[in-house]
């Protein structure tokens, strides 16, 4: 029976799943990353080779068993590198450079997403991933540098963290949780400390939780934050509604922030969405990337998308 892999990699984790093509799952597993920045590094490509491997043999098929592979991986971004990283990874996993797609892991993401043919995906995570498709097989991303620079609640509540501190905004109670959170105990040095790039990333990242909560707590400056975050992912996703060409295209948004987030967040981004375009229909990602991945790889080999998303859900 021809298996379908298909891989997921980003800069914290690496997933894979392998299905037959009646949908069942002969095989998942998670490893660690294996994100990329131009030519993949030999530890990148050890990473996807193991796990290959791995899912075959628990699997018990071989590489000819293969019918395709498709590949997300966070770095791929430029068409002058696409034929060099693909080259690469094909060399490493041992199957043939026809038996797989590699794209930009938000491409895999959209195809996990929906099996609405029409549809658009944005996550707000570490990263930012979007892509969008007006049928199968036109997926594409968008804005997948980050070049427009979508609203970031890590970014902003810094900057409103020190116009509390400075008197430009009236504090608020989410000042000193915040400084508590970064282990800042003297906000005269805080200035210093953002600018030489001294504050604990680890700890800024989770910074969305301490917003939310005082959001719920109707914290103004936390409120400002949410709604303009709120806000501008509604303006982004509708965007990305309309270069799909249908005005009741699916709009997906999750990641990391999201989902983590109150409910409440989710429900206020789609309802800013359905403001700005009222014929989309918002709503939560279904399956994992790497599940979305495998359906993209029995497109590439012939099958029905939507079938094949459907069997794999079930």
């Amino acid at each position: 029976m021809k298996v379908f892999l298909g891989i997921d990699g980003g800069g914290s984790k690496t997933e894979g799943v392998l299905a037959g093509a009646d949908g069942r799952v002969l095989a998942s597993m998670k490893v660690g990353a294996s994100a990329i920045v131009g030519r993949p590094s030999r530890r990148s490509l050890v990473v996807l080779r193991s796990l290959t491997r791995s899912l075959l043999r628990r699997a018990g098929r071989s590489r000819g068993d293969v019918a395709f592979c498709a590949i997300g991986l966070n770095g791929i971004d430029f068409e002058d590198e696409f034929a060099m990283q693909k080259s690469a990874i094909a060399r490493a996993l041992g199957i043939p450079p026809r038996k797989i797609a590699l794209v930009n892991d938000a491409v895999v993401a959209l195809w996990g997403g929906s099996a609405d043919p029409a549809a658009a995906l944005l996550q707000v995570g570490s990263g930012i991933t979007s892509a969008l498709r007006s049928g199968f097989g036109s997926e594409r991303t968008y804005d997948h540098l980050n070049a427009g620079s979508l609203f970031s609640l890590r970014h902003e509540i810094l900057i409103r963290v020190a116009r509390m501190i400075d008197g430009r905004i009236r504090p608020t109670p989410l000042k000193n949780a915040i400084l508590r959170h970064l282990g800042v105990r003297d906000s005269a040095g805080y200035a210093e400390l953002l600018y030489r790039g001294r504050l604990p990333w680890d700890r800024v990242a989770r910074t969305p939780t301490i917003i939310f909560r005082f959001w719920l707590k109707g914290d103004p400056v936390a409120r400002e934050l949410v709604e303009s975050a709120a806000r501008d992912y509604a303006v982004t996703a509708s965007a990305m509604v309309r270069r799909t060409g249908s005005r009741k295209a699916t709009a997906l948004v999750g990641g990391g922030v999201i989902n983590n987030a109150p409910e409440a967040f989710r429900r206020l981004v789609h309802r800013r969405l359905r403001e700005i375009s009222p014929g989309a229909r918002p709503l939560k990602p279904v399956m994992s990337p790497a599940h979305g991945a495998c359906v993209m790889a029995a497109f590439n080999a012939g099958e029905d998308p939507a079938a094949f998303y459907g069997k794999l859900v079930d």
